[in-house]
């Protein structure tokens, strides 16, 4: 699986969600792109933003040959487990007047909740891609357009999937040697 296929699943995924939930009109960026497309934005009213943190490659390859009967050639499959780490930030124009509004805090604790949601889950699986831990959320401010600190808390992600790669094991189509006596 590739990095656009990873964001575009974990994306699509939040967004379903978060809509399902009842919050429309919420803007997900990848953020820490060459356009800056994932810059926060100060007026927006809420805007979930996403990067890719770490990428840990565990162990070694595993390794399987079979036999292709339409080739009547090996393949070789090689398969390598890597762990991937997201950061999610949210952001939520809070207005200290409307103390019932979403909070930033409650608002990442959604998003966090969204990924690990039985659809979710179910979905991943069927990409071969796994939700290995959801870590505690954490804290950032800004000042924003009022030059009032405003909370931007996130979390971390942390998925597993595998990498997988199919070669041609090269044909065997002569040998030469010499007979030697034992």
């Amino acid at each position: 699986m590739r990095n656009n296929e990873l964001f575009k699943l974990i994306i699509e995924t939040i967004k379903t969600k978060v809509i399902e939930l009842g919050y429309t009109n919420i803007e997900i960026f990848q953020q820490y792109q060459p356009t800056q497309q994932g810059q926060v934005k100060l007026g927006e009213d809420k805007g979930i933003y996403i990067y890719r943190f770490s990428d840990i490659r565990y162990g070694s390859n595993a390794s399987n040959y079979r036999y292709n009967d339409l080739n009547r050639d090996f393949d070789k499959e090689y398969e390598f487990l890597r762990v991937v780490t997201y950061r999610i930030n949210v952001r939520v124009k809070t207005i200290p007047s409307k103390p019932t509004d979403i909070t930033a805090i409650d608002f990442a604790n959604l998003v966090a909740d969204c990924l690990q949601f039985d659809e979710a889950l179910a979905l991943f699986s069927k990409q071969n891609f796994g939700v290995r831990k959801i870590a505690a959320l954490t804290d950032g401010y800004y000042l924003n357009e009022q030059a009032r600190y405003e909370s931007i808390p996130g979390f971390n992600a942390i998925f597993d999937y595998t990498d997988s790669y199919e070669l041609t094991v090269p044909r065997v189509t002569e040998l030469t040697g010499e007979t030697h006596r034992v």
